[in-house]
């Protein structure tokens, strides 16, 4: 790097961190901050192309562009016609997001732990002993935490035993050792959009040729791999169809190559399941049947049931593939205190979703009755569960939507950020917005009073 320039992969190196921060725009904007602030990138320095710093990143241009917005929005960036874009100074430097009390609605922000958090620690912590003078003795995860995860899945439906689960050191972690194991660089993988975009983060950066997939559509996913999230969908909180679960399992015919899901190993690539907010129904009906077959791994998490600092997933495979699971990476990233904690809570999962149905449901309600007063132009359909409520909004505004709502305190992500192909911008998606109503009352009628000052500025 030179004081004049810096190169979209020089730049991706100094702040590729920052993706592990959602919205990826917000984390990639503060990210550039820092660097101005501290020096490594000079005043002055040219920026690389949008183009060049998402191909890069490999993420979207349009979440470039939305970085790139906020930083000449903050002050950080100057920008002229045909010439570019390169560092500079506010006038008066804003104070960080972290002091104007913050909202974040991204669904990434600090969530309180389950009531019964501190008795599992405690409880957890007369046990740990135990595993002190035999480490490695347990590869795949705790026994008393993959006995409780296997009759939770036979309680569902789907017979399983300790053998046929793996715990992982998160959902996250999970899905990368699923994706390090059972795919090769250069393999077609078909990823939700909208859909979560840590999954093709994942893809794109293990070399896999990751391709969009219309939510659920199966014929399309037909012999590829890919991730599925059927459970009250991310970010649309919607639930499949039985019928199409039966094409999934391959218990019942489907058009083209779909109807051979589920027809056994020979029939292609694993098929991920997302059953990240499973658990996490609106209402106390009894929860979809889980999606089964051959080609299906369920990937499980901890994090948004019972605690986000509880850092501790699961897969459900068969026991072949646990093994090989195994041996890539033994003991999966999970400290053994996090996965009895874990254990102790889903002992009590029952009273834990209740009470977590009523926490989002509150927020829920909150969230619709400030919005259907103050911005009545927008409209959603109520998730059936999970912790986001889908918006789409007059006008494909999503990207300036989010930036001007960050310069007044509010996180929020826009449609494109759940956009598994960086090809520009994406009039639908524009459209759209996702909002957590993991919050209280309160923060969420603030929130909703910044968004209105947010909208009127963009929609002028």
């Amino acid at each position: 790097m030179n004081r004049r320039s810096v190169s979209g992969r020089q730049l991706a190196r100094l702040t590729s961190l920052a993706l592990d921060e959602r919205p990826y725009y917000l984390g990639l904007a503060g990210a550039v901050r820092e660097l101005v602030l501290d020096g490594r990138l000079p005043l002055r320095t040219r920026l690389p192309a949008e183009r060049d710093l998402a191909g890069a990143l490999g993420v979207s241009r349009t979440t470039i562009t939305a970085a790139y917005n906020l930083l000449r929005e903050q002050g950080y960036l100057s920008s002229r016609q045909g010439s570019g874009s390169w560092t500079a100074l506010p006038v008066a430097v804003p104070p960080p997001r972290d002091s104007p009390d913050p909202i974040d609605l991204t669904g990434a922000g600090p969530r309180p732990g389950v009531p019964g958090l501190a008795a599992a620690a405690a409880a957890a912590a007369e046990q740990v002993e135990t595993y002190a003078g035999a480490p490695g003795a347990e590869p795949a995860g705790v026994l008393p935490l993959r006995t409780v995860l296997a009759r939770r899945f036979a309680a569902r439906g789907v017979p399983t035993g300790p053998e046929q689960i793996f715990v992982t050191g998160g959902a996250r972690r999970g899905l990368g050792l699923l994706l390090d194991v059972l795919f090769r660089p250069g393999d077609t993988f078909l990823a939700e959009r909208p859909g979560r975009p840590e999954v093709r983060l994942a893809a794109v950066r293990r070399g896999l040729r990751t391709v969009p997939l219309r939510v659920w559509d199966l014929d399309a996913l037909g012999e590829h791999g890919g991730c599925l999230s059927p459970d009250f969908q991310y970010p649309t909180g919607a639930v499949m169809p039985p019928a199409l679960r039966a094409v999934l399992a391959g218990g019942a015919e489907g058009s083209g190559s779909a109807a051979g899901v589920g027809a056994g190993p020979e029939a292609g690539p694993a098929i991920i399941v997302d059953e990240s907010d499973t658990e996490s129904a609106l209402d106390d009906a009894p929860g979809p049947a889980p999606c089964t077959g051959a080609r299906v791994c369920a990937l499980g998490s901890a994090a948004s049931l019972l605690w986000p600092g509880l850092r501790v997933g699961w897969i459900r495979a068969d026991a072949d593939t646990v093994r090989r699971l195994a041996e890539a990476e033994p003991y999966g990233g999970a400290a053994v205190l996090d996965q009895l904690v874990a254990a102790e809570l889903l002992l009590d999962l029952p009273a834990i979703r209740a009470w977590r149905r009523r926490e989002l449901t509150a927020g829920l309600e909150a969230l619709t009755s400030e919005l259907t007063d103050a911005l009545p132009e927008w409209t959603w359909t109520r998730p059936a569960g999970g912790s986001l409520l889908w918006i789409r909004l007059p006008f494909p505004v999503a990207t300036r939507l989010a930036a001007a709502a960050a310069a007044r305190g509010v996180l929020i992500s826009p449609g494109p950020a759940f956009d598994p192909i960086p090809n520009g911008p994406d009039d639908e998606l524009e459209r759209h917005i996702a909002i957590t109503f993991a919050a209280s009352p309160e923060r969420l009628e603030t929130a909703v009073h910044r968004l209105t000052l947010a909208y009127a500025e963009v929609s002028a």
